[in-house]
């Protein structure tokens, strides 16, 4: 404007969604909600300066959009997702794909939903968006066929970890990454995006899903497109050939650099432990694992059996559970994995069995909004806590029974923790002396078991009213089980609430001033410098 320009002229060429994450300081610590809402107060009051600029930008600019104002409570992926257009209808009526140039690390999980996303540096995002080109390398794209199906017990993490370290080992660093296979289609939507999101743990410029006819049935759930705007969407993707269909690639594969192939059925169930957790251990042989630690010099040195009675019907043994801790330490990530746990624990309840008395449990889900989220809208807490596992509860505050630690002491027992969180082992209980790390899942159903030297194929958990014999395998949710609850009552719900929140608006972010000038007004006592032509 100094310059004799006219400021209105200068408008993003693209379109540009103003994606904030901050994190709020707990200046004032407490659990309630008040507090909470007190702390984002001064967290606004701080930044100021930088919500106004933004504000006003999203109204200067015609391409600007703030979607999801900071402090509404949304977490980052739902986030992600909501922003996710698959295909964009143009000023001119033109179509094309959606894709995503960005600084925000985890935007490569936009790859998992059909979108190539591409991380750049701020500078040069700055550069598209007055239209620029990018200039890039055109990298290697690597093909990663994925065939087969999984296993039995086998969970999200134990797919997603699999991979990666597949991935990891053979090398794809500096290449582009595109799934393809029969087995894709084995894939959830949690489980895609979460394998492109490790794709700077593997080294590839990005990790790419296309979109198939199941990605499309999970966005028309999720309701942020009306039937028309679908019907356009999939007849543009069927058009130009970019609807995949990953069942038909076991006949014909498409072309790349190079092929690697992962099967499926390849993928164990495994847990970490008991002296270390950097010692993984197949689901099948931790029985055999245990006893072989139990005797060995260099483990426990333990040769001889032991049984203490603590009541008509339990007894206290070497590899007796005395913890189940589930927290989100591990799995916040895919809150499908949490849901699973509670599916278990549904059936568990429904069947009728239980977990023996002795035996102390928690559920931490942490701060993962989109985690408790999953636990409420799809019914399954309660039966979590009917089987002991509560969100109130403190095992670090909770001794165990006088009876149980004693027999403990005099016999010298080799107890045992399950815990599906890292930072859980060792500030529980002293009193157990061998921990493993597993999924939220065989938490479950080791509490269940009560004993690690259960073999889950061999031997039934209990019996149910009826006095039947019932196995894990009899109770454990099938990946279509979760994924039928998932999209029937988490999902439609979880975006209706976001679309709820962004109606009802922040009330922090709506009483920041705004200003319809097309130059920002800097204040004389600004705390940034004013942006001068150089």
């Amino acid at each position: 404007d100094s310059q004799g320009g006219d400021p209105g002229l200068v408008e993003p060429a693209c379109l540009v969604d103003l994606l904030l994450e901050y994190s709020t300081r707990s200046e004032l610590s407490a659990g309630s909600d008040s507090l909470a809402k007190r702390n984002e107060e001064l967290e606004f009051r701080r930044n100021r300066e930088l919500f106004q600029f933004l504000k006003w930008a999203e109204r200067a600019f015609c391409n600007v959009t703030m979607a999801i104002p900071p402090g509404s409570g949304i977490p980052l992926m739902s986030h992600l997702e909501f922003l996710n257009r698959i295909v964009i209808n143009g000023d001119d009526h033109v179509m094309y794909p959606d894709s995503v140039l960005g600084s925000e690390p985890r935007l490569a999980a936009m790859n998992g939903m059909g979108i190539l996303a591409w991380g750049l540096r701020g500078i040069e995002i700055e550069s598209a968006l007055l239209g620029n080109p990018v200039t890039i390398a055109i990298p290697e794209v690597i093909g990663y066929k994925i065939s087969g199906d999984f296993g039995e017990f086998v969970t999200s993490t134990d797919v997603v970890l699999a991979i990666t370290k597949h991935l990891c080992s053979v090398g794809v660093g500096g290449a582009g990454v595109e799934f393809f296979g029969g087995g894709v289609a084995k894939l959830s939507v949690g489980d895609r995006t979460t394998i492109s999101n490790m794709a700077p743990e593997y080294g590839a410029l990005f990790a790419f899903f296309a979109v198939d006819q199941y990605q499309l049935d999970h966005v028309k759930k999720t309701g942020r497109f009306d039937d028309d705007e679908m019907r356009r969407m999939e007849s543009y993707l069927r058009g130009s050939h970019l609807l995949r269909k990953y069942q038909d690639e076991e006949r014909e594969e498409p072309v790349y650099s190079k092929v690697i192939e992962f099967d499926l059925s390849s993928v164990q169930t495994s847990l970490s432990g008991p002296m270390s957790f950097k010692h993984r251990v197949p689901l099948q042989k931790v029985s055999t694992q245990f006893e072989d630690v139990l005797k060995d010099c260099n483990g426990y040195g333990i040769s001889r059996p032991l049984s203490i009675s603590l009541s008509d019907e339990f007894q206290l043994q070497h590899g007796s559970i005395l913890l189940a801790g589930i927290s989100s330490c591990t799995n916040a990530s895919n809150p499908s994995v949490m849901l699973a746990a509670g599916l278990l624990a549904k059936k568990a309840i429904e069947t009728g069995l239980s977990i023996p008395f002795y035996i102390k449990r928690s559920l931490c889900p942490g701060s993962s909004s989109l985690t408790i989220y999953y636990l409420n809208k799809s019914g399954v807490l309660p039966y979590l806590n009917q089987l002991g596992f509560c969100c109130d509860s403190d095992p670090a505050h909770s001794p165990l029974p006088d009876l149980i630690k004693t027999s403990i002491e005099k016999g010298d027992v080799v107890a045992v923790g399950v815990l599906s969180g890292n930072r859980s082992a060792g500030r529980f209980d002293s009193l157990t002396r061998a921990n493993y790390l597993a999924s939220p899942l065989l938490v479950i159903a080791y509490a269940l078991a009560g004993s690690v030297l259960v073999n889950f194929n061999e031997k039934p958990l209990g019996k149910n009213r009826y006095g039947d014999p019932v196995y894990l395998r009899d109770i454990w949710p099938s990946r279509r089980e979760i994924e039928e609850v998932e999209r029937a009552l988490v999902v439609p719900g979880l975006f209706k609430e976001i679309q709820i929140k962004i109606k009802e608006g922040n009330p922090l972010w709506d009483s920041l001033l705004s200003f319809n000038h097309a130059l920002y007004p800097w204040q004389p006592n600004s705390i940034f410098k004013e942006i001068r032509i150089f």
